[in-house]
């Protein structure tokens, strides 16, 4: 399901990974990956150092209470010209770089509220390079995993930004109306750009999940193109 691809940013960019005690394997997938596409980044051991990047990857999970203060600085980097793709986030509150949005982990309301997995999310704008050959449907319903889950968290409000949409409920069968947030966005501040996703592409991509290739893929080659 992985091929190797030339997706090699044309500036220098910087990898932010979860710090050890978070890391469930996805550091060693998300590196294992991009070095077969052909992308090489600096690890990116403090936030003051960013202005030395023009491109940002923030691996999965990585995003906590240990630097949500310091990453507030990337906001003024992105308004500068900086690109930031942030991968699935399991920190729930605003987004320390852009607060009017925040990061919702799925709960299911029950006596004692418990995590929750989510599937069948929707494509919204269908010809985004990020969705190339995964436009129909199907691609969404549910990827190779233990729970079968597409998400396990969204970014919250949706707003026109959205790539993807998600119900907040994890599914589209509890309730109605349904409630939706933002599963892939991208938005444009200053000269800089912001790519968030959270599907559980690391997840997915440990089972051996063919979407989740392609899609991590589309996803890097579009951030990564000039």
């Amino acid at each position: 399901a992985d091929y190797a691809r030339q997706a090699a940013p044309t500036a220098p960019a910087a990898l932010l990974l979860a710090p050890r005690d978070l890391d469930a394997g996805q550091n060693g997938m998300l590196e294992q990956k991009l070095a077969r596409m052909g992308v090489q980044l600096d690890f990116l051991a403090d936030i003051a150092e960013l202005n030395r990047y023009q491109y940002l990857v923030i691996g999965p999970f990585a995003v906590g209470e240990h630097n949500d203060e310091a990453l507030k600085q990337v906001a003024g980097w992105v308004r500068n010209g900086g690109r930031l793709l942030c991968l699935e986030q399991s920190y729930a509150g605003p987004v320390p770089w852009l607060p009017e949005l925040a990061w919702q982990p799925l709960v299911a309301r029950f006596a004692v509220p418990t995590p929750r997995f989510g599937i069948d999310a929707d494509p919204v704008r269908e010809d985004h390079p990020v969705l190339a050959g995964l436009s129909d449907k199907k691609y969404w319903a549910t990827w190779n995993s233990p729970s079968g889950q597409v998400y396990s968290g969204l970014l919250m409000p949706l707003t026109p930004d959205v790539i993807v949409a998600a119900p907040t409920l994890g599914d589209k069968g509890c309730s109605t109306p349904l409630l939706y947030g933002m599963a892939v966005a991208e938005k444009n501040i200053g000269a800089g750009r912001l790519l968030f996703s959270q599907l559980d592409t690391a997840l997915a991509i440990a089972h051996d999940d063919a979407v989740a290739h392609k899609y991590l893929n589309n996803l890097v080659d579009y951030f990564f193109k000039p």
